[in-house]
């Protein structure tokens, strides 16, 4: 990893007061785990019941993105649940969480159809892609480094994701306004 060496500050106090701040914290990150499950299932769901509304079956596949991202950062949960895990595989899942915010996107493309553009569309899956694999198929220090040009993408996303959200309220999408 390109950082190495610890994830967090070092915090002082009794044992109970740190005991009790990382359980507190530890307790928060599986409740959101809990909830994105959840809400994954759900829209799983109605995408299973409604098979041609893909909106519900991206933002199932983006809600177990954060879900497995949440499980490994943080406090942990996962590390916590199964201390044995092999280190680089739960790193290669943490990183992996990211160039799949491409479901967000496809998401919001599903729901605003006529205010995106196609080509932007594919340049951003086709470079999450690339990512994606760089995650899979190159050592922890290449990948942990990659991702700083990655976060640029991601930049760039964001930035077009607001764009068509606010073409959307231009066209008067009624949705449009709740996702902003």
């Amino acid at each position: 990893h390109r950082h190495g060496g610890m994830k967090f500050r070092i915090y002082m106090g009794t044992e109970a007061q740190i005991n009790s701040y990382y359980e507190t914290m530890h307790d928060s990150d599986v409740f959101l785990v809990g909830v994105l499950f959840i809400i994954a299932v759900f829209s799983f769901s109605l995408y299973i019941i409604r098979r041609t509304d893909y909106a519900s079956l991206f933002f199932a596949l983006y809600c177990l993105a954060l879900l497995f991202r949440t499980l490994f950062i943080s406090t942990n949960v996962f590390e916590y649940y199964l201390p044995h895990f092999p280190y680089l595989v739960a790193l290669r899942i943490e990183f992996i969480s990211v160039p799949l915010s491409v479901f967000f996107l496809l998401f919001i493309v599903k729901l605003f159809p006529k205010v995106r553009n196609r080509y932007i569309d594919y340049t951003y899956i086709a470079l999450s892609s690339i990512y994606a694999l760089v995650v899979l198929f190159t050592p922890s220090i290449f990948f942990s480094k990659a991702i700083v040009y990655y976060q640029i993408v991601l930049l760039a996303g964001a930035i077009y994701l607001l764009t068509i959200i606010f073409r959307a309220l231009m066209k008067r999408y009624d949705i449009a306004i709740y996702i902003l």
